[in-house]
């Protein structure tokens, strides 16, 4: 969220609005992003450097992101195809994929049935006998079951910093263009 802010979300989303390419009962306009940001430049008393309205907007979005993350995660570990690759997310991007793509390379040369056995849970939780994927996707859910009380942290748009202010900056601008259309 803090990512896609910085890049310019709320510039893009001002811009597609006021030149009407963003309909209000679009599903696009419905979309985790556009919608939390619709909503934060459309609101009613908006005021410039508003910090509480902008962290709320902020708080709003990450959190509708992290519960559709959630439902997603739920989703795939219904399906007992989907194999789960662990991220090792303590490397940078690069090592990442670099690491993700060797584990995929390598569960597509298994034959058919290693790769059943592969996704199979069958094996109890903390079986040292559980596959990757398999011990992967039980990390997953025990993962999941702490995001019920998850409160995500800021680590770029921190109160204060040049970040948060540039944005903050910004998103009066955007709101200042998106409020000049709208009739309250």
């Amino acid at each position: 969220c803090e990512e896609m802010l910085l890049r310019g979300l709320l510039r893009e989303t001002a811009q597609l609005y006021v030149t009407g390419r963003l309909p209000e009962e679009s599903q696009v306009t419905r979309a985790i992003g556009y919608r939390q940001a619709l909503e934060y430049l459309k609101r009613e008393n908006a005021r410039s450097g508003d910090r509480e309205a902008f962290m709320s907007f902020v708080d709003d979005f990450a959190t509708a992101t992290r519960q559709y993350a959630k439902k997603q995660m739920q989703w795939f570990r219904r399906d007992e195809e989907f194999a789960f690759i662990p991220v090792p997310m303590e490397k940078g991007k690069e090592e990442r994929i670099k690491v993700a793509s060797e584990i995929i390379a390598d569960m597509c040369k298994l034959p058919r049935k290693l790769f059943e056995d592969e996704l199979s849970l069958d094996a109890k939780e903390g079986n040292q006998d559980l596959l990757l994927s398999a011990q992967t996707k039980l990390d997953n859910e025990q993962q999941g079951k702490k995001m019920k009380f998850f409160v995500s942290k800021r680590v770029k748009l921190v109160e204060n910093s040049d970040e948060f202010l540039s944005v903050l900056k910004e998103a009066d601008e955007c709101t200042q263009l998106v409020q000049s259309l709208c009739e309250f």
